[in-house]
């Protein structure tokens, strides 16, 4: 059975978009469904050609609402993660953690350094996310048709 004339891509699921007419393709990539790394192909008479997504970041897209405010985000949470470390090692955190005395049992020790790491590993998860965001608001999604 032949596939119909359009446009198609495969989802990262690996389930087929298609076909679609040039301008319900264009909406999909405007509204971000389009990931550069897609297969992405045309189908033309029976003829496929080849589609390869990629990123381009425009003056326009950098300097928007979004784009400023993940970019100051992003600077907040560096500076809370940097003073974390900081007052982390400070001596006299690090005396009191260490220190072991008649009312020391220790168990507040392994909370606080427990709360300490998962604070850490989430502030870098949230980091992570915040500049996938602030790619996807700087910059938008364009197909390029291979030539034959």
């Amino acid at each position: 059975m032949d596939a119909a004339d359009g446009y198609y891509y495969k989802e990262l699921s690996g389930v087929t978009v298609g076909p679609l007419d040039k301008e319900e393709f264009e909406r999909r990539q405007i509204k971000g469904l389009l990931k550069p790394g897609m297969k992405a192909w045309r189908q033309k008479a029976g003829s496929y050609y080849m589609m390869q997504l990629s990123r381009r970041y425009t003056i326009g897209r950098l300097f928007s609402i979004s784009s400023i405010g993940h970019t100051c985000e992003i600077t907040m949470m560096m500076i809370a993660l940097v003073m974390l470390v900081f007052i982390f090692r400070t001596p006299k955190l690090q005396e009191e953690l260490h220190h072991s005395g008649p009312k020391h049992d220790g168990g507040e020790d392994y909370f606080l350094e427990i709360l300490f790491f998962l604070t850490f590993a989430l502030t870098i998860f949230s980091i992570k996310t915040n500049v996938t965001r602030l790619s996807d608001s700087s910059s938008s999604v364009v197909s390029q048709e291979s030539p034959v």
